[in-house]
């Protein structure tokens, strides 16, 4: 195996079982996302509600409040046909305070990672992610949705698509002669939902989303990439874990700067269970399932419970495993290997390692 490969297995107490460079500070790739994602379900609270407010009065459209990490078309569709006829054929959009900021990508993402992102520009106020079906011709509202299928691509801009759709909307509405004439209709998106999909498809935009929200939260003023990484190691700080080494650059582990350790991560899935927190723990993708679809089919029997990650030359996996209960977390790093190697290897490692336990 070429590379560095480092792992850390721990039993249902926290004792070390197996561990090889568990304190190597290493780019985790996509597991960067339990972190984001259990710092959000403990800072927020399980029961959180994104909450997003439109307004209708003659002819404008007004957009304000929290983010809308899975506003799609056609729930967007819905939303437009209860205010429609307040907007009349050709409303003017306006987007209001948002609690995070509007800044569009984290200055350390690399240019040859772009394959990896699977979404246009973060921001605020966003459907379908800022992705669009790819394609020529009108704007199909109801085909906006499942931005991480091969079908679509990021949108140049975002707000320009949230105006598009608005407006496809309207025409529909008007068109069919049902439009309804509310003044203000409330969307909301349970922090659950929103976790549970970043984990499941390994969603870049909605870890990006949360680790600004984090920010917004902890400071009560505007979040952005620099409060959100700093109230998320204060999170682990709090939680009793060695940070001692580490750092945060995003939330979703896209950047290269992003540096965590097996022993931090393994141990973060233990203080998960200690915490009664198994609800968050089963989020993560399980075999055959999210993206786990097509791996550890053989091992569905153990209970697993783990997000992958993988960037050029990185790949890992960190989760836990309920036959016996283990925490782990592996992760290889500066592989001069095919990509689509790492992850077989990684699989081969914790089959074996599950033989032994």
């Amino acid at each position: 195996m070429k590379g560095i490969f480092a792992y850390t297995f721990l039993d249902s107490k926290g004792n070390t079982i197996a561990s090889q460079n568990g304190q190597l500070s290493l780019m985790p790739a996509s597991n960067m996302k339990i972190v984001t994602g259990y710092a959000a379900y403990r800072t927020l609270g399980k029961d959180f509600r994104f909450k997003t407010t439109f307004a209708a009065d003659e002819g404008r459209l007004s957009v304000s409040g929290d983010p809308t990490p899975l506003l799609d078309g056609p729930t967007l569709k819905d939303i437009i046909g209860q205010l429609s006829g307040n907007l009349g054929k050709f409303p003017e959009i306006t987007f209001g305070k948002s609690p995070i900021d509007s800044v569009a990508y984290v200055p350390t993402w690399e240019l040859e990672d772009r394959k990896y992102t699977y979404q246009s520009k973060i921001s605020p106020f966003s459907v379908n992610e800022g992705s669009v079906p790819k394609g020529t011709g009108p704007l199909d509202i109801t085909r906006l949705v499942n931005p991480h299928g091969s079908g679509h691509k990021p949108a140049r801009n975002p707000a320009r698509l949230f105006d598009s759709a608005v407006k496809a909307a309207v025409n529909y509405f008007s068109q069919e002669g049902t439009a309804k004439d509310q003044d203000q209709v409330l969307h909301s998106e349970n922090l659950v939902d929103v976790i549970s999909h970043m984990e499941s498809v390994s969603c870049n935009f909605s870890a990006e989303i949360l680790q600004k929200y984090i920010g917004h939260q902890s400071t009560g003023k505007k979040g952005g990439w620099k409060n959100g990484t700093r109230a998320i190691l204060n999170f682990l700080d709090q939680l009793g874990l060695d940070t001692d080494g580490i750092a945060i650059s995003d939330g979703s582990g896209l950047s290269r700067l992003n540096l965590l350790k097996t022993d931090l991560l393994a141990s973060l899935i233990h203080t998960i269970r200690e915490n009664g927190d198994g609800e968050f723990l089963r989020l993560l993708p399980t075999p055959g399932k999210g993206t786990l679809q097509k791996r550890l089919a053989g091992l569905s029997h153990l209970g697993i419970y783990a997000k992958t990650g993988s960037i050029g030359y990185c790949a890992s996996l960190t989760g836990f495993m309920e036959k016996p209960q283990v925490s782990f977390s592996i992760i290889i790093n500066n592989s001069t290997e095919p990509g689509e190697t790492l992850p077989r290897q990684i699989d081969a490692f914790l089959s074996e390692m599950a033989k032994k336990l």
